[in-house]
């Protein structure tokens, strides 16, 4: 629950933190919101997969690599790349349908 709440507290905030990137940094071309739409249409597409991987590694596992996506989703600000930004939402995107269907499953 703690991952989610950061997680969710990033997303709040994204796109003011994206801003101030853009004036620091001038090739920095990153957007929240397309970043928060890319996280959630990788959510919902990559749900009709997550029941078949979950039953192939099992819930624990599953929810561990959901969390770690949600933290390298974080981290990613460290970094000034904008392909990072979006590798990361598509990522946290599928971390995500592994994280809350093996949690429902555990």
């Amino acid at each position: 629950m703690l991952v989610f709440t950061a997680f969710q507290t990033c997303g709040m905030i994204q796109n003011i933190v994206i801003s101030s990137m853009k004036d620091q940094y001038e090739n920095y071309n990153g957007n929240g919101y397309i970043s928060l739409a890319i996280v959630y249409t990788a959510f919902a597409l990559s749900n009709w997969l997550a029941p078949s991987i979950i039953c192939a590694i099992g819930p624990k596992i599953s929810m561990l690599i959901g969390g770690a996506t949600y933290s390298l989703f974080i981290a990613n600000f460290f970094f000034h790349e904008t392909w990072c930004l979006y590798v990361a939402s598509c990522l946290i995107g599928f971390g995500a349908s592994l994280f809350w269907a093996g949690q429902g499953n555990f």
